[in-house]
């Protein structure tokens, strides 16, 4: 079982534990995340929660230009987090709101942040 395949696998199983009003809202697409652009574009919140290495280009450049209301970014590679948050940031349109960073793995380097964008009123 693949990487993705194992992760919908286990996103199935949570959604099961929700309640059924929640599970009613939720909606998966799987594949590739940089694809579903259009589908962002109708989220009033996006949470993203990329490999080590961050987020596929095309996703972050859409993000810039077309922030959500709300992006939560869940993050185990810190240099990837800083580079996209800048760009973020940068782009003018989003702001950092919180940031949480969580040490689960003692003893390491690895850091885990979570992060609540939030779209700058026009």
């Amino acid at each position: 079982m693949s990487n993705a395949e194992s992760g919908l696998e286990g996103l199935a199983l949570g959604l099961e534990e929700r309640p059924a009003n929640e599970r009613a809202r939720a909606r998966v697409f799987p594949g590739r995340a940089a694809e579903q652009g259009a589908l962002l574009d109708e989220a009033d919140v996006v949470v993203v929660d990329p490999p080590r290495r961050g987020l596929e280009s095309e996703l972050l450049a859409h993000l810039i230009e077309n922030p959500p209301q709300r992006l939560v970014a869940v993050s185990c590679g810190l240099d990837a987090f800083e580079r996209e948050a800048h760009a973020l940031l940068d782009g003018g349109r989003m702001e950092l709101t919180e940031l949480h960073a969580f040490d689960l793995f003692p003893f390491t380097e690895h850091v885990e942040t979570v992060a609540l964008f939030e779209r700058r009123p026009a």
